[in-house]
């Protein structure tokens, strides 16, 4: 992991944050991203697949678990 925690980021602009990692600001990603932001709970991998696959059917847990190794 890189250290790096999504709730240090609040009022930031996502695609710029990631830009910054030297990561690409995919729209699955923001959403992952996104997702998590909204949640006021710790939502689990899962939780944060189901809510994202609404607008990203193929969007794998893979992918999420993947996202989510980056903060």
């Amino acid at each position: 992991m890189s250290g790096h925690r999504i709730d240090d980021t609040r009022g930031r602009d996502l695609p710029e944050l990631l830009r910054r990692l030297g990561l690409r600001a995919t729209g699955p990603r923001l959403a992952i991203l996104g997702a998590i932001r909204r949640d006021m709970t710790h939502p689990t991998p899962e939780r944060v697949l189901d809510r994202v696959r609404e607008t990203y059917p193929s969007l794998s847990l893979s992918t999420v678990y993947q996202t989510l190794e980056t903060f």
